[in-house]
């Protein structure tokens, strides 16, 4: 997940999927990485990874 300049911390994606924004000149501050079982659940919330204008 990242965490996203006026936005904060987005939710959780997986294998090569999108994570942060695009079109909002927004800067990533950061990001987490959790290393889960194949198969296993998101460590949180998945509904909103990425943000685009």
């Amino acid at each position: 997940r990242a965490h996203i300049a006026d936005y904060g911390w987005l939710d959780w994606t997986a294998n090569g999927k999108s994570a942060g924004s695009e079109g909002l000149s927004k800067r990533i501050e950061a990001i987490e990485i959790r290393v889960v079982q194949k198969g296993g659940n998101a460590p949180g919330a998945t509904g909103r990874p990425f943000i685009k204008k």
